[in-house]
């Protein structure tokens, strides 16, 4: 039974997603009648399945395709009880869930050169709740695909870009704060060596050059709002903030 619609026409595509209640239990029901909505909800079975397997080996994918033809399919994702954070409140603010999503990060994603990507990995697709966290949301999921750390900084940035709203410049604490969780996770072993020269113009380098992962939806991403100026000015800001702290 369809209790809620919770996007319609969501991701550039003819792809809806509802909260529905099924044999008593709460599902989120997802489906997609185009080719690119039909490959997001296939990447989203994939990353699920991917992500399920590294937090509980003997826990099977909690998301299930229900129906498929040659142009539909709709999947099944068991409901996961919490809060989600408001992208939109900035890093000042937003630190403390930051530095607790960037140690799930830590403790989930393998360290190398080529790690999943998530794509997505935003505050607004991570459920928290007493027990965890758990990420949603994985509809642009692929295997060995980025450097190390590349979703972190992706974190870091959008939320960066969502706070700062009309202003073109970060505060001071703004940077203080993401030198202090970006040396975090490269303490733990999770940034790759090109992240950690260059985070924020590696980033937006990487999501122009490889389009494929995102497709029609690159336009709605905030990273994209900067300037390539902005972005070098910033990754000035955090080379010096890093520099200082290894010293």
């Amino acid at each position: 039974m369809i209790q809620e619609l919770l996007r319609n026409g969501s991701h550039f595509s003819a792809h809806a997603t509802y909260l529905a209640e099924v044999h008593g239990q709460k599902k989120i029901v997802k489906a997609a009648a185009d080719p690119d909505g039909i490959e997001n909800l296939k990447r989203e079975f994939r990353g699920l399945e991917w992500y399920t397997r590294r937090r509980n080996p003997t826990q099977g994918n909690p998301c299930r395709i229900v129906a498929e033809k040659r142009e539909y399919l709709r999947t099944e994702i068991d409901y996961v009880e919490g809060r989600i954070p408001d992208c939109r409140s900035g890093l000042v603010r937003s630190a403390a869930d930051l530095r607790s999503l960037i140690s799930h990060y830590c403790e989930i994603w393998p360290k190398g050169n080529r790690v999943p990507l998530h794509g997505d990995f935003s505050l607004g697709n991570a459920v928290f709740n007493e027990k965890s966290i758990y990420i949603i949301d994985w509809e642009h999921f692929a295997e060995d695909a980025v450097p190390g750390g590349f979703d972190v900084v992706y974190l870091l940035l959008e939320t960066l870009c969502l706070g700062m709203r009309m202003r073109s410049k970060p505060s001071p604490e703004e940077i203080k704060i993401l030198a202090d969780l970006l040396a975090e996770a490269n303490t733990r072993g999770h940034l790759a060596p090109e992240v950690v020269r260059s985070p924020l113009g590696f980033l937006v380098g990487y999501m122009k050059a490889n389009p494929g992962f995102w497709g029609k939806q690159m336009p709605k991403f905030p990273v994209f709002k900067l300037s390539g100026n902005e972005l070098a000015y910033i990754d000035t800001l955090l080379n010096a903030r890093l520099s200082r702290e290894k010293k």
